[in-house]
């Protein structure tokens, strides 16, 4: 409360003060004169970076452009002030074309003059446009229904050690293709950029661009590919030992005829029956001299790996039937 008081009375002293008055009124005349000065400052011509969007009006709903106009463009334009705060203070610069008027048998076409002639008719005749970000427009235009093409991943994809990939899918599967007839009709799959990635930990989600092909419009343009990861388990079985190359008169019998053996899986099958895994000996390796065949083993499903042996050779016996 007493704080409250001490303010006010301070206050009181302040404003009866021949010194405020003085204060209060220099700050008046500083405001008109700055105020005056802007006004002043805005009737000289200056010189500024607009950004202008481009706007196409009565595009027929069968049109697709293959090429697409740029949205924005960056104009430099000198003027007097008023008219370029007016131009900033508006909404949007906008540059109006008619489709129509500028519809050139499948080419959207607009000359530099006429591209001045619009920005003109933007800003105003009293503006000086120095420069535009594009020289002119043309832009190829198609009224041929979209052809739907198969997309096609490029891409060199390891995990680390222990881990395995799952599955890759992309998100689309397909792809729309606006051209001509001739495009369309070589036209049969869009691949995307390739990729590499190594050492692959987790499931991943990558975004990836659509190679462009020339005088096609490919929508979408990129594509959500998923890689999936999952961990190796380790898995135990007992495998039967066949016998190879044995003449139609003589048995070859096994010691043992099954052997055990371990292998890594991918989580997801460890609960599936056991793969069809080929174990063999030669019987064109028997060696008087030893009493073991080497086991060999055939060509592993592709989910297989580190296949291991808890024995690399079997004892045997000829018999002759």
């Amino acid at each position: 409360m007493a704080t409250k008081i001490n303010l006010r009375l301070l206050w009181q002293r302040l404003y009866k003060s021949s010194g405020f008055h003085k204060s209060v009124t220099f700050l008046i005349f500083v405001v008109i004169a700055a105020v005056f000065w802007f006004v002043l400052a805005l009737n000289d011509n200056i010189q500024d970076n607009i950004e202008v969007r481009i706007n196409i009006e009565n595009v027929p709903d069968s049109v697709t452009f293959i090429n697409l106009p740029p949205e924005r463009v960056h104009v430099t334009v000198r003027d007097k002030g008023t008219n370029l705060l007016r131009t900033s203070l508006s909404k949007d610069a906008v540059m109006n074309f008619n489709f129509r008027e500028y519809d050139d048998d499948g080419v959207f076409r607009v000359s530099r003059s006429e591209l001045d002639g619009v920005l003109k008719n933007t800003f105003g005749t009293s503006a000086t446009i120095l420069s535009c970000g594009i020289d002119s427009l043309r832009c190829y235009y198609t009224t041929l229904p979209g052809k739907r093409i198969p997309i096609d991943l490029s891409a060199s994809l390891t995990p680390v050690p222990g881990k395995v990939i799952k599955s890759v899918t992309l998100n689309p599967t397909y792809a729309i293709a606006y051209s001509n007839r001739s495009h369309l009709d070589t036209l049969n799959r869009v691949r995307t950029h390739h990729i590499i990635q190594r050492g692959l930990e987790e499931t991943t989600t990558l975004k990836i661009d659509l190679r462009t092909i020339s005088g096609v419009r490919i929508e979408p343009s990129r594509v959500a590919v998923n890689i999936e990861i999952e961990p190796l388990v380790r898995k135990e079985a007992s495998l039967h030992v066949s016998v190879e190359n044995a003449p139609d008169n003589i048995d070859l019998l096994l010691f043992p005829s099954r052997v055990n053996v371990e292998y890594y899986t991918p989580m997801s099958k460890y609960n599936q029956p056991v793969p069809d895994i080929e174990l063999w000996v030669d019987y064109r390796e028997i060696d008087p001299h030893s009493k073991t065949l080497k086991i060999h083993t055939g060509e592993l499903p592709q989910y297989i790996t580190n296949l291991n042996l808890k024995e690399s050779e079997v004892e045997y016996v000829v018999a002759h039937q």
